[in-house]
C-alpha cells in the first residue's frame, strides 16, 4: 500500500512539473529551480556557520567550567591547559562567526588569554574573572 502511494505521489509530482512546464515554457521552470537551489545552498551555509560559532562557544565553556574546577582543585597547571583550550575553541568560533559578534569575541579570547597568565602566575581574584567569562560567553550563546 505504501508503494502505491509512493508511485503516486511520483506520478503527481511528475504531472505537475510537466503541466508547468508546458504552461510556462521550460526555460522558467529551469529558472525557478535554480533560484530554489541558490536560495536553498545559501541558507544551508548560514546555518552551518551558525551552528559551527555556537559549537566553539560550547566548547569554549567547558573549558572554562573545567578550569574553573580546576583552581578550586588548586590544578593550576590543568587549570592553564583549560583556559588555552578554550582560547582555541574561541578562535575557531571566531573564524566563521559574523562580523557583529567578532570584536565581542576578540574581547572574550583576550580576556581568557589573560586569565590563562594570571593563572600561570597564580595571582589571587582569577575566579570572579573567570565567572564574568563564564557569563559572557552565555550571553554570546543566548544571543
Amino acid at each position: 500500500m505504501l508503494k502505491f502511494f509512493g508511485l503516486l505521489f511520483l506520478v503527481g509530482v511528475a504531472f505537475a512539473i510537466g503541466y508547468q512546464a508546458g504552461r510556462e515554457g521550460p526555460d522558467v521552470l529551469l529558472k525557478h529551480a535554480k533560484d530554489l537551489s541558490t536560495e536553498v545552498m545559501t541558507r544551508t551555509a548560514a546555518l552551518e556557520r551558525t551552528t559551527s560559532v555556537r559549537t566553539g562557544l560550547l566548547n569554549a565553556k567547558e573549558h572554562l567550567v573545567q578550569a574553573k574546577s580546576d583552581i578550586l582543585d588548586k590544578n593550576y597547571g590543568k587549570a592553564v591547559s583549560g583556559l588555552q583550550d578554550s582560547v582555541k575553541a574561541l578562535t575557531q568560533a571566531k573564524a566563521s562567526a559574523q562580523d557583529d559578534i567578532k570584536p565581542r569575541l576578540d574581547a572574550l579570547t583576550k580576556r581568557v588569554s589573560d586569565l590563562a597568565s594570571e593563572a600561570q602566575a597564580l595571582k589571587p581574584g582569577m575566579m570572579t574573572k573567570l565567572n564574568e567569562a563564564v557569563r559572557e560567553v552565555d550571553a554570546l550563546l543566548n544571543r
